[in-house]
């Protein structure tokens, strides 16, 4: 099993930067009693009083229907609580949640909720800590840090297009999320190399069938198959596929031994909070801010999908952008936080995978009507833009203070472009007029201001260029996260759940010292993508490059350090009975094209893959899902 020690989730919820040890905004903390929690929530956009989402009907969508997010959020937020109420018997739950919106409170926030259609939930273990932590465990010493749960628009337990919150799988999915975040622990599935499949911790059965029916009061454990599950895993002499997953390889407890282990708390059928059932109070911030969503729907091949940003203020010098996840060709998709009135824009991006084309649509003016169909056009100025994570070497912890940013123009060459970062939440900061060299290139290094570190705020953002010579704009998403390696490593804690998870593989976990990060991005525009006429892609592919840090020198990783098995998101319904292919392309070696990787366990349950990605290179990987 490689599951060892602790897997790193590149999704959401570290950065290097969590050391800095911000002080949040709580009634109480974890190292206090659990009583009086008060949790802030904060949504990247404006919602409108009414806004177009898409529910959930088994494992498939309905059509948009208009939705109120804040009814959505409040009956998810309580649900959510007294699911936590239920799970602890009665000791912990939350008092109230504080709902702002707009990406105010977005640095403090314990839950963050983005506009994206295509983010898997996150959560940060110990993260409800004010201050740093560190506990012994058996796999050595953990960090618990402040950190924040991160989730997407919706979520139905595959996926981020559609599912309310308010739905079981939304709430029960919180819930969990909160499990790592409240209570330190860890998760109870796995995926079992022997059997190429995954297994789900439980002292009720060893057949996930009975755990699937939502009976949530007779199964456990919430941190494994959360969806028909309330319960913490007690003390039941009996327990099916538990010996191999994260929570026993760190802790070597179960969920009630770990957390009288962290916080004292223990069984009693004496609720120490005299709440009925956990009703939480929550409260939605006004906001000056304006809001309504829009349908989006673009022509094109049928295997193209594009990545969609919303762009508010002048498209030479945004104010702030808004990733609004993927959209499939041909397909409506909500475009949400819009501002009509500030004519805000639409930036949609799409690549035809089988050549170098790049398409695009950025209208001039406002178009986010109620619908819009757009033809997308070729674009004719195209860049890469690529993310280095920059230490700080005055600081005697690794610790992210800066972020460096290089492009490189794919073909046409300009002369001047305006290059911005624009952090998630927050507002766009634009170096004007930098210099394209004769090779194509250009680039600048943006310093963090101390709330982007401290908050961090600085580990999902946007980078943003626009071409002066040809008034064209691209843009992209990165998210940086750390901990994979020995649990012995210091400095960080292990990330929970999320849409790609790296990890060593067992017979050389033991070979690896220091912290490690990684940086994941869409694939590169201009990425060379020959060899794929057998292939269909189903999804954006992925740029993954990790790191190692010793002595405060980032160390790309390469072929000199150990080989890893990667974690993947994926829907299900969108692949055929096969399943998907994994592809792997090395940006250090294009020629050798893409290659298949074997696939070494799959949950189609929670739509996750388990894949060895063999090793990486001073330029990562980029991975692709295709049939």
């Amino acid at each position: 099993m490689f599951w060892r020690k602790f897997s790193l989730v590149l999704i959401s919820s570290l950065c290097l930067t969590l050391l800095m040890t911000p002080n949040q905004p709580h009634a109480a903390n974890a190292s206090s009693p659990f009583e009086s929690i008060h949790l802030i929530v904060s949504l990247e956009w404006q919602p409108g009083q009414q806004d177009l989402l898409r529910p959930t009907e088994g494992s498939t969508c309905k059509d948009l229907t208009y939705t109120a997010m804040q009814d959505v959020l409040e009956t998810a937020l309580q649900e959510t609580s007294k699911t936590l109420y239920q799970a602890t018997q009665g000791q912990v739950w939350v008092e109230q949640y504080s709902v702002y919106t707009n990406g105010e409170h977005w640095n403090d926030a314990d839950i963050r909720i983005l506009a994206s259609n295509e983010y898997r939930p996150t959560a940060f273990l110990g993260g409800f800590e004010n201050s740093l932590r560190t506990v012994n465990t058996q796999a050595g010493k953990v960090h618990f840090v402040p950190a924040a749960i991160m989730l997407g628009r919706l979520w139905n337990g595959i996926n981020a297009r559609c599912g309310l919150w308010s739905d079981v799988s939304g709430s029960q999915t919180i819930s969990h999320e909160l499990g790592h975040h409240i209570l330190g622990l860890h998760d109870g599935y796995a995926p079992d190399l022997n059997t190429a499949n995954y297994t789900y911790c439980s002292s009720t059965s060893n057949d996930l069938s009975t755990e699937m029916p939502r009976n949530r009061t007779n199964h456990n454990s919430l941190m494994s198959y959360h969806y028909s599950a309330s319960n913490l895993r007690g003390f039941s002499r009996t327990a099916y596929h538990c010996d191999q997953t994260p929570q026993d390889l760190m802790y070597g407890l179960n969920d009630w031994k770990t957390v009288e282990m962290l916080y004292g708390l223990v069984p009693s059928s004496t609720p120490s909070i005299m709440q009925p059932q956990g009703t939480a109070i929550v409260n939605f911030m006004p906001s000056s801010a304006k809001g309504t969503s829009s349908i989006v729907e673009y022509n094109g091949a049928n295997d193209n999908q594009a990545l969609g940003f919303s762009i508010k203020g002048d498209l030479a010098s945004p104010q702030q952008i808004i990733d609004q996840g993927t959209l499939q060709a041909n397909k409506q998709e909500a475009w949400l936080g819009i501002d009509t009135s500030a004519k805000d824009r639409a930036l949609i991006l799409a690549r035809d995978w089988h050549n170098k084309t790049v398409y695009s649509i950025y209208p001039n003016q406002n178009i986010l009507a109620a619908k819009n169909d757009f033809s997308l056009v070729n674009q004719r100025w195209v860049a890469n833009l690529q993310i280095k994570p920059m230490l700080n070497t005055n600081s005697t912890l690794p610790q992210i203070n800066a972020i460096e940013v290089k492009g490189q123009e794919c073909g046409v060459h300009g002369k001047k472009v305006n290059l911005a970062f624009c952090p998630a939440g927050g507002k766009c900061r634009t170096i004007a007029g930098l210099d394209i060299s004769n090779t194509g290139s250009f680039g600048t290094t943006f310093q963090l201001r101390a709330d982007e570190i401290a908050g961090l705020a600085s580990y999902h953002n946007y980078i943003y260029a626009y071409s002066t010579d040809f008034n064209t704009p691209i843009a992209t998403w990165y998210q940086i996260a750390g901990g994979f390696g020995p649990a012995t490593a210091e400095i960080h804690a292990p990330i929970a759940d999320g849409g790609v998870g790296l990890d060593l593989q067992t017979q050389v976990a033991d070979d690896i010292t220091g912290t490690t990060i990684a940086v994941y991005q869409p694939a590169p525009l201009c990425t060379n993508l020959n060899n794929l006429q057998n292939y269909t892609i189903k999804q954006w592919p992925m740029l993954i490059q990790p790191y190692l840090i010793r002595d405060k020198r980032l160390l790309a990783w390469s072929g000199n350090q150990p080989p890893l098995y990667a974690q993947l998101s994926y829907d299900p319904s969108a692949f055929s009975s096969n399943g998907p292919t994994v592809l792997v392309y090395n940006p250090a070696n294009p020629t050798a094209g893409w290659n298949a990787v074997p696939i070494v366990a799959t949950s189609p349950e929670l739509g996750l893959l388990t894949v060895d990605l063999r090793t990486y290179y001073s330029q990562g990987l980029v991975y692709a899902l295709a049939e």
